[in-house]
């Protein structure tokens, strides 16, 4: 159960420092050239996909099929969360308006 887990948050998290995160940035622009390369580090369900590869082969298992299975959860998850959050901001971003009017 533990794995399991780890697995969902280590996708989850390293799917995030790829495509969102400032630390990663420089080298997001530096493959802004290679088009493809790019679009896989820009998409969450594409570096999900490559991200639960690399996690279900270190913690789930060995096995070709299950690290591809892990690849196929990892995109689920890595999209959903994204979903997941941008609705929960959709949901709390906004202005409460005071009364003043803005001259």
């Amino acid at each position: 159960m533990t794995e399991i887990v780890f697995f969902a948050l280590s996708v989850i998290g390293m799917t995030n420092i790829i495509v969102d995160s400032s630390l990663f940035a420089p080298v997001r622009e530096m493959l802004r050239s290679y088009e493809k390369i790019h679009e896989m580090i820009t998409c969450h369900q594409c570096a999900g996909f490559w991200c639960g590869l690399i996690c279900g082969g270190i913690i789930v298992s060995y096995n070709p099929l299950w690290v591809f299975m892990g690849g196929c959860a990892g995109s689920f998850l890595a999209s959903t969360f994204v979903l997941l959050s941008d609705w929960i901001v959709s949901k709390t971003d906004f202005v409460i308006n005071d009364g003043v009017e803005d001259e």
